[in-house]
Parts: structure tokens; sequence; C-alpha cells
């Protein structure tokens, strides 16, 4: 993933580490397995990356698009879970909104 792309995706890092990288091209930190990217853009906050990162090694990433979502949602059929993720989208955007850090998110 590339500072500035298009970006639609949620990236979960499933295993390797991957090194963090700011829009500037300064290292911010280091991630490992488990991790997970891009939120804001899955939930059409932003439309673009905000970092890049970088593999340390071998990696398996995972991509989440907001279409999958919205399937696998209605097919939990959870109203419950489809609340939770429409707070978290509007917890997002006040405080993208209120200008905070993207890494306070």
């Amino acid at each position: 993933a590339t500072a500035g792309e298009s970006a639609n995706t949620m990236l979960f890092l499933v295993e390797g580490s991957v090194i963090v990288e700011a829009a500037s091209g300064g290292e911010v930190g280091q991630v490992n397995c488990g991790a997970s990217f891009s939120e804001i853009a899955l939930l059409g906050i932003l439309e673009v990356r905000t970092v890049t990162l970088r593999a340390r090694g071998p990696c398996h990433v995972m991509a989440i698009s907001a279409e999958v979502l919205g399937q696998a949602l209605k097919a939990y059929n959870s109203e419950a879970l489809q609340m939770r993720f429409e707070q978290l989208a509007k917890s997002r955007r006040r405080q993208v909104e209120a200008g905070l850090p993207l890494a306070a998110l």
C-alpha cells in the first residue's frame, strides 16, 4: 500500500511485519501480524491511503472492500453489529473533522 493511492479497502496483516512510512517517506513505525490499516478508507471517510507499508520480508495481507463487508454484515443479519459499524464510522468522521492525527484513530 502506498500513501496517496486510491483506497476503498481495509487491509489486515495476516503474516509478517511491515514498516510504516509517512507520506513524506519517513519511517513512523513497524507493525506485525494482526495489525489492520485503512479502516477510514473502508468506512468512506478518506479516499486515499495516508501511509506507505513496506514489507520487511514475506507477508500475507488480506484486503476487505466495503462491498464485501456490507454483504457479510447482511448475511450475519445482526442489527447490533451493523449499528456498531455505523457508530465506528461516525466516531472516526468526528475525529478526522476535529483534526486529530490519524495515528490516534
